[in-house]
């Protein structure tokens, strides 16, 4: 989990936040040794009263759902100016669907449990199925919207000049965190990215 590339005669390269003969130890001031980071550990975040930490096996997990089994369980759409456009539900396919005349973009808005505080989301994995039938194939650097505490990134579906896929349901994955590798742009700074996350007010 902690070295980069793999080990040439017991002799690791380890990753910027990972230290120890065989990378598996984190750096003063991370913790979570974790092998999908490309830092390999997560910077401590205390509120400045600490920058030693470490993890804890008392935890649970709770992952953010919507399957629309019943209905568009809270989800919204609207156009780029704000304005609303219309969103059906698929009783057969189990699944939201807007569809636009024109080119202008339609957002998928999240309803109220994806916002607030989720600042322990930080680090954890946003995912989501997405299909286009019809034209609006190039993706753009506003595809994916997070905005909360006055701040607001955004990033791509898919890297500049790709197109997607038409009538395949993809499952598009980002990383909610600052780092350069989760494509969010502009680029936060840690402190920053935790603000984001503590007060979430939009998902689109």
């Amino acid at each position: 989990a902690g070295t980069s590339g793999p080990c040439d005669e017991g002799r690791c390269v380890c990753k910027p936040a990972v230290t120890g003969e065989r990378c598996d130890r984190c750096l003063p001031g991370y913790y979570h040794l974790d092998g999908g980071t490309p830092e390999g550990c997560t910077q401590c975040f205390c509120y400045g009263h600490s920058a030693n930490c470490r993890s804890s096996g008392d935890y649970s997990v709770h992952t953010i759902t919507s399957t629309f089994y019943q209905d568009v369980d809270g989800w919204k759409a609207v156009q780029r100016n704000g304005s609303p456009a219309k969103l059906q539900w698929s009783q057969r396919h189990r699944d939201v669907f807007s569809s636009a005349r024109r080119s202008d973009p339609v957002y998928f808005v999240a309803p109220a449990k994806f916002l607030g505080n989720q600042q322990v989301s930080y680090g954890q994995t946003l995912s989501f199925d997405y299909r286009v039938d019809r034209g609006g194939r190039h993706p753009s650097a506003h595809d994916v919207i997070l905005e909360g505490a006055g701040l607001r990134v955004s990033a791509p579906l898919m890297p500049p000049g790709k197109t997607l896929p038409c009538g395949l349901t993809k499952t598009y994955t980002f990383r909610l965190n600052e780092r350069p590798s989760s494509n969010w742009s502009p680029q936060l700074s840690y402190f920053e990215y935790r603000r984001l996350l503590r007060n979430l007010t939009a998902l689109r």
